[in-house]
């Protein structure tokens, strides 16, 4: 009797737990063929750039030909790998587009098309269209509002003005080095008001996927409980996805979404972000992974998504770049992106770009943008474009993004710059490479050492390999190494930074043998070997490092 009142009980309460458990671990969301068939297209160079900056409008004097002819500038021309286009118009508290949830942007340029009957983001996608190339809706989840007068025009102040939700619901807002606050997507009516616009977006428009932008900006939850909290950012991404599927069952085409997050799983949860659970239940598309970054975990990755069909894009930014390569060469865009399709990259990402070259930039009167992109959009999409090409791979510099808190921008593990101890102590500085060297292959170690003297003297190894000077140019300049200035925490690849007179830099190249690289980290030891004049308190510092390989 005893046995048959507890298998009673236990068919009684089976349901109950099931139930529990079907709440704390949902099952992972079925996608269907035609879904996973749109992930699985060649995106060569996902590419996302400010399309919002109405400057050009203004300067092209309302001509929404040339503006046309501008934004797909790079994507026209012959050879170009980019397969998709990520529209970056989304400046939060104010829409670029009528809408019945947000005010629209006050920039005179949008408005004058508006009323002339001229939808600026409908034009972009069908302009997107006639040339077969994917485009995406980013959302920054979190942004610096600027007013409703939206981007700065002619070089006017921006307007900043009170957000009127921000204003009505003090509640919903976390207190940041923004004098607004930050949303708190613990908060349901923050992920309902937001889950609102996206809908709004999604029925207007015909993209073909929504990017969730995290890194604009952090936190996006309380500091300190980000990982407690973590539910809140994921409920988020879950409702987005279901609102997704739905819109993309209606219109019968899928609509991806994607998530643009922190390069590594550390990242990942400090931040709030679960992406385990993500993986798990097949909430996204794509994983955007990094911003100012040079080294992204694609193998960490790769182990919590094996299984799905969720794809890896690690993605570098040209504006906000790492510190001291804010303005980059063609060489050293070459080596961030051969390290990371070594890797095993699905795909890569451009972000804060140039959309059209210099000379189409000059002839329409925009702002031209830097001429390493033109050649870079062509060759950075493929192994096989730049293997063959001088390129160098550097380690990379403390410092962060200066609107940014938390663990996505911030570069906080970078080994440089460092100070060498004057009692020989070494320091390690690793340089990543991860492709398979070509033979024959011209290598040099670079050096960028801040105070070193002529009479000071280094002991540098690479993998155990002792190197000797080959040259030695103590009278180095270099625009983005402020030593002994403070060093800006963020510059534009438009605007070159004016040279510190008192930077006492010195550029140490060494010849390395072939047979000292290896696959993935590569140390260079550095340490005083010995210096001339022994000063208290006087040291060494090691600016940069990079690998030169031809």
């Amino acid at each position: 009797m005893k046995t048959l009142l507890l298998c009673c009980a236990l068919s009684l309460l089976l349901p109950m737990i099931v139930a529990v458990a079907a709440e704390v671990a949902p099952a992972p969301l079925r996608l269907s063929p035609a879904h996973l068939a749109a992930v699985d297209r060649q995106r060569r160079i996902f590419c996302q750039y400010d399309s919002a900056s109405f400057e050009p409008p203004e300067l092209l004097g309302g001509n929404i030909e040339a503006m046309m002819r501008y934004r797909y500038g790079y994507a026209d021309q012959p050879g170009s790998q980019i397969d998709a286009i990520c529209l970056d118009v989304s400046n939060e508290g104010v829409a670029p587009y009528p809408s019945k949830i947000l005010p629209m942007i006050r920039n005179p340029g949008l408005l004058r098309w508006h009323e002339q009957g001229l939808d600026y983001i409908q034009r972009m996608i069908e302009e997107g269209r006639k040339r077969g190339k994917e485009i995406w809706w980013n959302h920054r989840v979190n942004e610096v509002e600027r007013g409703h007068g939206g981007f700065r025009i002619g070089g006017g102040t921006e307007m900043e003005e009170r957000n009127p939700v921000k204003a009505q619901h003090p509640d919903w807002v976390i207190k940041s080095w923004w004098w607004q606050g930050h949303w708190n997507l613990a908060v349901p009516g923050v992920r309902q008001h937001k889950l609102a616009i996206l809908t709004e977006v999604a029925e207007r428009y015909e993209f073909d996927g929504f990017q969730l932008d995290f890194a604009r900006h952090t936190p996006h939850l309380p500091p300190g409980r980000q990982w407690e909290l973590r539910d809140g950012i994921t409920r988020f991404v879950a409702d987005v996805r279901a609102m997704l599927l739905a819109r993309g069952a209606a219109r019968g085409r899928p609509f991806l979404l994607a998530v643009r997050i922190p390069e590594n799983l550390e990242g990942c949860r400090t931040d709030g972000y679960d992406v385990e659970e993500w993986a798990r239940r097949n909430l996204v598309d794509i994983m955007v992974l990094g911003t100012r970054t040079m080294r992204v975990d694609l193998p960490s990755f790769r182990k919590i998504t094996a299984g799905t069909n969720i794809k890896l894009l690690p993605s570098f930014d040209g504006w906000h770049a790492t510190d001291g390569y804010q303005i980059q060469s063609i060489e050293f865009l070459r080596g961030v992106f051969e390290n990371f399709w070594a890797q095993g990259a699905d795909t890569v990402g451009t972000f804060n770009w140039a959309a059209g070259s210099p000379a189409l930039a000059t002839e329409i009167g925009a702002k031209p943008g830097p001429a390493p992109q033109e050649l870079a959009n062509s060759e950075v999409g493929s192994l096989a474009t730049i293997r063959s090409k001088p390129r160098f791979y550097a380690a990379e510099r403390r410092g962060g993004y200066p609107n940014g808190e938390g663990y996505f921008s911030q570069n906080l593990q970078a080994p440089l710059p460092v100070r060498l101890r004057n009692d020989g102590t070494p320091a390690e500085v690793p340089v990543y490479l991860w492709n398979p060297l070509p033979t024959p292959v011209s290598a040099t170690l670079r050096l960028i050492c801040f105070n070193h003297l002529p009479t000071d003297k280094l002991a540098v190894t690479l993998n155990g390999h002792v190197l000797t000077p080959a040259r030695i140019d103590g009278a180095w300049k270099d625009s983005e190494i402020h030593s002994p200035a403070p060093q800006p925490l963020s510059v534009t690849p438009f605007t070159l930074l004016k040279e510190v007179s008192k930077q006492s830099l010195t550029q140490i190249d060494f010849t390395v043998p072939a047979d000292a690289l290896r696959h993935g980290a590569n140390i260079v030891s550095v340490s005083v070997a010995g210096r001339g004049a022994f000063r208290t308190g006087s040291y060494i510092q090691v600016e940069k490092t990079e690998l030169h390989l031809r």
